[in-house]
């Protein structure tokens, strides 16, 4: 918000947008998997909102792709066969991914 105010003739928005408000508490319920799937539509659904609606404005986006790629590398969905969680195993497994899986997909470079 604050940034917003700086900033003449800028927007702030965030993920998941005002369309997709009512639904995200099912969502969000479901958890896991199925959760971490909505926030990743939701981050679609605002990069079509932007490039549609907001074409000359400076957006500001609080929660996009960033933080949902952050956010399930940091925690990954637990599976069935999950017995606790072994931090030392997660944060070998990040530092073992490929530099490139942290590159923004292409059809989310908004400019």
């Amino acid at each position: 918000k604050k940034l917003q105010d700086t900033l003449p003739h800028a927007i702030a928005t965030k993920t998941p947008t005002a369309s997709l408000h009512d639904i995200r508490p099912l969502w969000d319920k479901r958890g896991g998997i199925l959760a971490r799937a909505f926030y990743m539509i939701s981050n679609y659904v605002l990069e079509y909102e932007i490039a549609n609606f907001y074409k000359e404005d400076i957006i500001i986006i609080d929660r996009w792709y960033a933080s949902t790629c952050g956010y399930t590398v940091a925690r990954p969905p637990h599976d069935s066969n999950s017995h606790g969680n072994d931090t030392l195993r997660k944060r070998s497994m990040i530092a073992d991914m490929p530099q490139a899986i942290f590159d923004w997909p292409k059809d989310l470079r908004l400019r």
